[in-house]
C-alpha cells in the first residue's frame, strides 16, 4: 500500500485544494512526509511489541526440542485533540459581504495553518513543559531519549537546535488519526457553535462587559506511537559556533542509530542546521577556473532526504534531554 501522510489525508477527507494545503505544510517537512495510520479505536491505538523472539535449536535424529513461543505485550497509544475556538463581532460579521458564513470562510485558512503548526509542534516535543504541549503525545525528542538514541554537541543552552533522524514504518512509527471523523470528512472537524447564533462573551470580568460575538469550534485528533528502539534519533545541542557545528562523523552516526534506509528515512532539521551542513560541505568542496556555477545545496545525506521543518526551534535548551 502507498504511503498516506498527513496532506494526503486532509486532502482527501476535506477537499482542500492543493493552495490552502501548501499553507499547512510549507513549513512542516514532518507533515509533508510522515507516514500516517487509522488508530486501531478511533481515539486511541492499540498494538502488540515483540518483547522477545522464539529460540531455535538442533536435534539429532530422534532427539527432542523445547516448544516456544512469541513473546508480546500490547501497548495503547492516546490521540489527543488539536483544538481552537473562533470567536468573532456580531457587527463585524453581519456587515462583511456575504454575512457571518462567508467571513467564517475566508479566515479558515488561518486556522488551517495555525492547526499544521501546533501539530508539527507537538509532533517534535511532545510533552516537554517548556518547548511542546504537556497534555500532548510524547514527540520526537522524548522517543529518542527512551531508547538512548542520542548524540550531543556542546552548544549553549537556550542557544541551540536539534537534527533528527525518523525512519517511518506503519508498523512501528508513525502518525495516528481518527478514521470515523475523517470517513464523515470531518478530518479538521468544523462545529458552529449556539446553531449559528451570537451570545454574549465577557470582556471584563470585574465590571462584567460583554460583546455580541458568534464562535465556531474546530477539533482534529491527532496522535504518534513508536514501538521500535530504532525509530527516531536526534542530534541535539547543535549551534552556530566554533566547536558546535554538526559533523559529518556524527551525521553518520544518527542515521545508523536507526539503521536508516533510503524509502523510509528522513533527516529533520530547522533552516540553521541546514545552513551549518552545507557550511560542512563547502569545506570540502574545490573549484577550477573552469567552474560557472557555485553550488553547496546538500539535498540527501548518504541518500537519506535532508528534509526541513521551521517548527525546529533555535532556542532549544537542556530542559529537551
Amino acid at each position: 500500500m502507498a504511503q498516506s501522510t498527513l496532506r494526503d489525508l486532509a486532502l482527501a477527507y476535506e477537499n482542500i485544494s492543493e493552495e490552502v494545503m501548501s499553507h499547512l505544510t510549507k513549513k512542516s517537512g514532518i507533515l509533508q512526509t510522515a507516514e500516517v495510520k487509522k488508530a486501531t479505536h478511533n481515539t486511541l491505538h492499540k498494538y502488540k511489541k515483540v518483547t522477545a523472539l522464539p529460540t531455535f535449536s538442533v536435534r539429532e535424529i530422534g532427539g527432542s526440542i523445547t516448544p516456544q513461543a512469541v513473546n508480546k505485550e500490547i501497548y495503547q497509544s492516546d490521540l489527543k485533540i488539536v483544538t481552537a475556538r473562533q470567536e468573532e463581532d456580531k457587527a463585524f460579521c453581519d456587515n462583511y459581504p456575504g454575512g457571518p458564513e462567508a467571513y467564517f470562510s475566508d479566515n479558515f485558512l488561518s486556522f488551517i495553518e495555525a492547526w499544521g503548526q501546533k501539530a508539527a509542534t507537538m509532533i517534535i516535543y511532545g510533552t516537554n513543559s517548556t518547548f511542546g504541549e504537556v497534555q500532548g503525545v510524547h514527540g520526537l525528542h522524548q522517543i529518542a531519549n527512551a531508547n538512548s538514541k542520542v548524540i550531543h554537541e556542546t552548544g549553549t543552552s537556550a542557544l541551540t537546535t536539534t537534527i533528527f533522524c525518523v525512519k517511518w514504518d506503519p508498523l512501528s512509527i508513525s502518525l495516528l488519526y481518527n478514521a470515523e471523523l475523517a470517513a464523515a470528512g470531518d478530518f479538521l472537524k468544523t462545529t458552529i457553535l449556539h446553531d449559528g447564533r451570537p451570545v454574549m462573551s465577557t470582556t471584563n470580568v470585574t465590571t462584567r462587559a460583554a460583546q455580541p460575538v458568534y464562535e465556531v469550534l474546530y477539533e482534529s485528533y491527532l496522535g504518534l506511537f513508536s514501538a521500535s528502539a530504532y525509530d527516531v534519533a536526534k542530534y541535539d545541542r547543535i549551534e552556530d559556533a566554533t566547536g558546535d557545528e554538526p559533523t559529518s562523523d556524527n551525521m553518520d552516526i544518527l542515521g545508523d542509530h536507526v539503521k536508516a534506509e533510503a524509502g523510509n528515512s528522513y533527516y529533520y532539521c530547522n533552516r540553521t542546521a541546514r545552513r551549518l551542513l552545507w557550511r560542512l560541505k563547502n569545506t570540502k568542496m574545490a573549484t577550477a577556473p573552469a567552474t560557472k556555477d557555485y553550488n553547496n545545496v546538500l539535498e540527501t545525506w548518504n541518500g537519506i532526504p535532508l528534509v526541513l521543518d521551521e517548527n525546529i526551534l533555535d532556542t532549544e535548551s537542556t530542559a529537551l534531554d
